[in-house]
């Protein structure tokens, strides 16, 4: 199927919003060896947010490097679909990425990782006495779509009815022009976290997840108080952790409009634009057997 998108419109590859567009064929999968072969809803394993992901590249984001003896599977006659994000002052310019794994042969004893993807709801009111007419979420959503096609208006209430909030109740925490959002995720399986990231644009404030909140089992796998678009890294949890499936992982950020005071007023929710906003996580898994 993608090799039957790329190319249609005469042009390599194609165009797309947000995810590569593919349907995905492997909405079920085999987990556990002999006897233990159990069928796993690919939601379950990658979490709400892209299926399949391999890898991802942001501003400041070093080569990533996985503990000895784990990584991604990959079987012959797999194919990688790269999706990059291009945004053009002048001229577009011929396209130089690259793109470099690290293999190791698939007869080592190589444990498989899981990457998690949560994606969390965006609403970021104009401050007040602003008024401008994107100032409208009504209006900031249409526009939104015009920009990106239908998902980049479907993206945002499709986020607040998996996290089951409203718009209203986000934009009632716009304070002093710092907004916030919250959303709760299932850890999929047991096995050990290794390593966690975020993602916001340039808006972000604060990020942080946190496994069991108000428990007395509560711990911070990742917390980026200051939050720098242009520093965004995948951190490596100094040991790894051990989660059960079921337990909880809140995932917080938080976005202030002073940082960029003289930007053109417009309610601002998930969208792919710079100027938009974006709650996104990661975290990587070593299933159990």
């Amino acid at each position: 199927e993608g090799e039957a998108m790329s190319g249609k419109d005469g042009k390599p590859g194609w165009s797309c919003y947000s995810g590569p567009g593919l349907p995905d064929r492997q909405a079920f999968k085999q987990i556990g060896g002999a006897g233990g072969a159990q069928r796993v809803k690919r939601g379950e394993d990658s979490g709400f947010g892209q299926p399949g992901l391999v890898a991802g590249w942001v501003p400041g984001q070093d080569p990533v490097i996985y503990p000895d003896n784990s990584g991604i599977l990959l079987q012959p006659g797999d194919e990688l679909v790269l999706q990059i994000h291009y945004h053009y002052d002048k001229a577009p310019q011929p396209d130089q990425s690259t793109v470099s794994l690290q293999l190791t042969p698939g007869t080592q004893a190589v444990k498989p990782i899981s990457i998690v993807n949560p994606i969390a709801p965006v609403e970021i009111p104009c401050m007040p006495g602003q008024t401008a007419p994107l100032c409208d979420r009504n209006a900031s959503l249409a526009n939104d779509g015009q920009l990106y096609g239908p998902l980049g208006s479907l993206a945002e209430p499709a986020l607040l009815g998996a996290c089951g909030k409203t718009a209203d109740q986000l934009a009632a925490q716009f304070v002093d022009g710092v907004a916030h959002t919250t959303c709760d995720f299932k850890v999929p399986q047991n096995g050990y976290i290794v390593a966690a990231m975020g993602h916001m644009h340039t808006l972000g404030k604060s990020f942080r997840f946190t496994l069991n909140p108000g428990t007395p089992q509560q711990q911070v796998l990742l917390d980026i108080p200051t939050w720098n678009f242009d520093w965004q890294m995948n951190y490596a949890l100094a040991k790894p952790l051990h989660v059960t499936a079921g337990e909880t992982i809140e995932m917080s950020c938080s976005w202030d409009r002073s940082l960029d005071p003289n930007r053109a007023p417009k309610y601002i929710v998930f969208a792919e634009g710079t100027e938009d906003e974006m709650c996104v996580g990661t975290y990587v898994m070593i299933p159990d057997k």
